[in-house]
């Protein structure tokens, strides 16, 4: 018995150690142009959870039919003779890989595996940020490497209604929500333990978060933050009427920022996604049964924003509809099943709120190219591992046990 035991201690030791290192290599190399380890990693974890772990093979609903859609749209975009960069075409079936290991993810706390993660490359993203402004020089060196390894950092210069502002965008930190509202969250509960330790971490991810040169990532943190105020203090009846008209009057500053930064002239990404949308319509317009069965993954088509031919745009979910059409649904499905999830436990103001910060990362990775790759993935992982372990759901499979007890009981 107790052989056994170690056993399935060891395995369960060595799985989530490699977890954590498939995690780690994603955050600090998320382009997979430095180490080189990220396919590496992963094939041994797959390779490592086949032979030593059971799989649940319900979550084959959420796989399977993902690739049976990129096959049959595939062959009929082949059928109609539209042009496609095959390399856009395998990228799509290797996108999705990763899902597969939502058949091992209720042997797995993900969220607990990529806090350390987080943290590492939250530090590193800092001290790069801090010697590039006391050494301007090394700015042209840094974004001359970046250039040659696949982007791994983007260093960007931009004006922000009339405020310059430089910035250094790391693709992975679009990942680093759900933690960063725990440790909002927590910051603002009496439960809280350890203050210090919550406080440090929050300080670290809000300033990660500012210094990312990106509109999304920059206005984030400040609606989590807004969100965690209202979910601690609305509770309290005396306080919910003084508070009603100051989140009011917050947030509809904060949404007539986000249109004048979404509408700001002479910015050089707003004309190119503006661009985008009009090559989008003059499609649809044109091929209306690309609504239908897509145009294919890995199709070509033109557009305004890069004024070339392209396979590929910041436009999410109209990219999936393009590539797709209505077989997209299999794919939404995928990523919005976790909202159903929060919202089943909506009287748990946790759960409201971390379906509110996933609700952000869908609302995000609509206008950015990072929801279908290693970074959104690592976003599925996390919320259906906590789905699946959170204390509400295993009181709520308990309850059920015991109410069928009663019933069978003489």
């Amino acid at each position: 018995m107790l052989s056994e035991i170690f056993t399935h201690r060891a395995i369960q030791t060595i799985g989530n150690i490699l977890f954590f290192l498939l995690i780690l290599v994603l955050m600090v190399d998320p382009g997979n142009a430095i180490l080189h380890l990220k396919d590496k990693i992963f094939v041994c974890f797959v390779g490592y959870n086949i032979l030593f772990l059971k799989p649940d093979i319900r979550y084959l609903a959420f796989i399977l039919p993902i690739y049976l859609v990129i096959a049959i749209c595939f062959v009929l975009s082949t059928i109609q003779q539209v042009p496609i960069d095959l390399t856009y075409t395998l990228a799509a079936f290797k996108g999705f890989a990763p899902l597969i290991l939502l058949l091992w993810i209720p042997h797995y706390n993900v969220l607990k595996l990529v806090t350390p993660s987080i943290i590492i490359t939250s530090l590193i993203i800092l001290i790069l940020y801090t010697v590039i402004v006391s050494v301007p020089e090394l700015e042209n060196l840094l974004f001359l490497y970046s250039k040659e390894h696949n982007e791994m950092v983007m260093l960007t210069r931009r004006n922000w209604l009339g405020v310059n502002i430089f910035g250094m965008y790391y693709r992975s930190v679009v990942t680093f929500l759900p933690l960063f509202f725990i440790s909002t969250y927590y910051l603002f509960s009496s439960e809280c333990k350890s203050r210090i330790k919550v406080l440090l971490v929050f300080v670290i991810l809000f300033a990660t978060f500012l210094i990312s040169g990106t509109r999304a990532m920059f206005l984030t943190p400040f609606a989590i933050l807004g969100v965690v105020i209202w979910l601690r203090f609305l509770t309290k009846s005396k306080a919910r009427y003084f508070l009603y008209p100051i989140f009011a009057l917050v947030f509809v500053m904060f949404l007539i920022l986000i249109i004048m930064m979404a509408t700001q002239e002479g910015d050089q990404s707003n004309n190119i996604k503006y661009g985008h949308l009009v090559s989008y319509a003059d499609l649809f317009n044109e091929q209306i049964w690309y609504t239908l069965w897509g145009q294919g993954p890995g199709s070509m088509f033109y557009s305004e924003g890069f004024g070339r031919m392209t396979a590929e745009t910041e436009w999410t979910y109209l990219e999936l509809m393009r590539n797709y059409g209505i077989f997209s649904i299999v794919i939404f499905f995928v990523y919005i099943y976790p909202l159903y999830c929060c919202f089943k436990f909506r009287r748990d103001n946790f759960m409201i709120g971390m379906g509110f910060t996933y609700t952000i990362f869908l609302l995000v990775g609509g206008t950015n190219p990072f929801l279908l790759n290693s970074q959104g993935m690592t976003m599925v992982w996390i919320m259906y591992s906590y789905l699946y372990n959170n204390d509400a759901v295993h009181f709520i499979k308990a309850k059920d046990k015991t109410l069928h007890s009663e019933v069978d009981s003489p």
